[in-house]
């Protein structure tokens, strides 16, 4: 990736001179994500630090509608493009239960993305095709060289449909 301590740094401080800059609450989260990546990078540079890796990171942020959330989202995202150069898609993720909320962030639903048929029976077909012909899954294919995975509103998801993700 192309981080170094530098770029993060001037990309946050540039976000900050901003109209529409991040709150306290907002620029922890925003360094947050930083300081994990900036981890990750000192990891893949050093394979003796490997046997020290830390679990994933599994974080939440709340906060009552309107303080910002999906704007943090936002700012996250810009940080995956425009400092360490990936793609949404491919490095990184952007979900959420719903269409609207998806199309707010720029990502998928989680089941379009995670391919999670709504009809049990379309899932059962699907089931049918794969053992049928054999392939390698879909969702490995898009997991290949993914890193993060941020989803939007996760109250609002179904366990089913988390636990059908994660599976999937």
């Amino acid at each position: 990736s192309n981080l170094t301590g530098k770029n993060a740094k001037a990309w946050l401080q540039n976000l900050l001179q901003r109209t529409e800059a991040p709150n306290e609450e907002q620029l922890a989260v925003l360094k947050s994500v930083v300081r994990r990546c900036e981890y990750e990078n000192a990891v893949e540079r050093n394979s003796r630090r490997r046997a020290q890796e830390e679990e994933p990171v599994r974080a939440v942020v709340q906060g009552l509608p309107g303080v910002g959330k999906s704007r943090v989202i936002k700012w996250v995202c810009a940080f995956f493009c425009e400092v360490l150069g990936w793609e949404h898609g491919v490095q990184f993720v952007c979900l959420a239960s719903q269409n609207t909320m998806a199309a707010l962030i720029g990502g998928f639903t989680l089941h379009s993305w995670g391919s999670i048929p709504i009809d049990p029976q379309l899932k059962a077909r699907r089931r049918q095709q794969a053992w049928v012909k054999p392939d390698i899954n879909p969702m490995w294919r898009k997991c290949e060289r993914l890193r993060w995975i941020v989803i939007d509103e996760s109250s609002t998801a179904a366990g089913e449909i988390i636990g059908a993700l994660d599976t999937n």
